[in-house]
């Protein structure tokens, strides 16, 4: 079950601010998207771009203490994000080069915080708390979006210490001595992965600032094999297959036989009764020579067009690309909701 609610109050100007709510099975994993966006600490227009370096006409806060990252509001960029790695005076700086992706004076962007475990699960938030390190109860389980291949494992688990064993905290399965990990990031380009070990269902709850632009994130094709690449949907609402961009974005490339498919979209959407469950359901897009050019779930083709089913506000998709030119995409879906 899930639940949704925007509210009216304002996190920064007019960002409005919401919270979902999901269940979580016993002995059980959810794949979860985490729908918002923390506060701005900072927003301006480009005076000028210089490679990786961008100059405002105001004074930059301190943005690497804690890690941020830029987020294009305006222009050709729309939705990209790059991590900042540092910033002095009236400049902000990130690994990428700005200028040659198409940054330009007068371009918008914000400065955002990055989620990370403490921030986006204070105190352990909802997730049942582990009073022993070495028999943990749950977990936030990370992906790791530089593993290349299908049926990717996870990459890192962390629990939440409630204290009897050393000091209160998220810290890594397997690497207690690491210490506390509450500052881990939390990556907008991938979903989490909140597995219940215990005997009860648990409701978690996340709130933050509803998205007011796209969100773009990249999808990888091989060469050398097929890819998995894990996104979530990025928005506090649900949107429809037809309604993804994920065809018109290149994302999803059509399939002329619905028999032998190319790219798929693995869908998670219900809540899960185990760990590791397996997707939902499975989508292909097909482009017309055998029937209607259209969304169909795989498998199961007599079923029809599926263009009106309904991607899952917090959901997790794997968009399963073929193997084919190496190449990086962009996802930039259209926002699903009027503000």
């Amino acid at each position: 079950a899930a639940l949704f609610s925007l509210s009216t109050l304002t996190a920064v100007e007019t960002d409005p601010v919401g919270y979902i709510s999901k269940t979580v099975n016993a002995n059980a994993d959810l794949k979860l998207g985490v729908p918002f966006k923390r506060p701005a600490t900072f927003s301006s227009a480009v005076d000028s771009v210089s490679s990786g370096t961008v100059t405002v006409s105001s004074t930059v806060p301190d943005v690497t203490t804690s890690a941020h990252y830029l987020l294009v509001t305006s222009g050709p960029l729309l939705g990209s994000w790059y991590q900042v790695t540092g910033y002095s005076g009236t400049t902000l700086t990130v690994a990428e080069d700005l200028q040659t992706a198409g940054l330009v004076t007068s371009n918008t962007f914000e400065i955002v915080p990055f989620w990370t475990l403490d921030s986006l699960f204070p105190s352990g938030g909802d997730i049942p708390a582990s009073v022993d390190v070495f028999a943990p109860v749950a977990f936030v389980i990370t992906n790791d979006v530089t593993t290349n291949g299908i049926n990717l494992a996870p990459a890192t688990s962390y629990l939440y210490h409630s204290g009897e064993q050393g000091p209160a905290g998220w810290y890594e399965n397997g690497n207690i001595g690491g210490g506390l990990q509450g500052d881990v990031i939390l990556s907008p380009e991938s979903y989490i992965t909140i597995r219940n070990g215990t005997s009860s269902l648990v409701s978690v709850t996340m709130s933050g600032t509803v998205p007011t632009v796209t969100l773009a994130n990249d999808i990888v094709q091989r060469l050398t094999g097929d890819q998995d690449n894990q996104i979530p949907n990025p928005f506090p609402a649900s949107m429809t297959l037809a309604n993804s961009d994920l065809v018109s974005d290149g994302v999803i490339t059509p399939s002329v036989d619905v028999f032998a498919p190319g790219d798929l979209l693995l869908v998670f959407f219900a809540a899960p009764t185990s760990v590791n469950p397996a997707a939902d359901k499975t989508f292909l897009y097909h482009s017309g020579e055998q029937g209607p050019a259209g969304w169909y779930e795989n498998g199961n083709i007599g079923g029809g067009l599926q263009d009106t089913f309904e991607l899952p506000l917090g959901g997790a998709f794997i968009v399963r690309k073929a193997s084919g030119a190496d190449t990086v995409l962009s996802w930039s879906p259209t926002i699903p909701y009027t503000l």
